[in-house]
């Protein structure tokens, strides 16, 4: 299965575009947006390029560490005005 990349811009601009689609968003993740909710195994975040427009993503899986600013790609499926992750590629700052 071919999937396709694409910026938080992109996605936001026709969200309901990509309901039933499984794509990737490429981004930041916006700082403090970061919440771990150990009870449910669920991470939350927010993914931006610019800081301004972002995406809120959840993710039900394993708990990961973002430190600093990092950047990366998720891959799900856009649910009304989440992103829902079934993957995360995450690449951490080198700073």
């Amino acid at each position: 299965m071919t999937v396709f990349f694409y910026t938080p811009a992109e996605v936001l601009a026709s969200p309901a575009e990509f309901e039933d689609k499984t794509i990737r968003i490429g981004a930041l993740v916006q700082l403090g947006s970061v919440d771990w909710n150990a009870q449910a195994i669920q991470l939350s975040f927010k993914i931006t390029e610019d800081g301004e427009k972002s995406i809120p993503v959840y993710y039900q899986e394993l708990n990961l560490t973002f430190s600093g600013r990092s950047r990366g790609c998720v891959e799900g499926r856009m649910n009304g005005p989440r992103f829902e992750a079934s993957q995360l590629l995450v690449k951490h700052s080198e700073e």
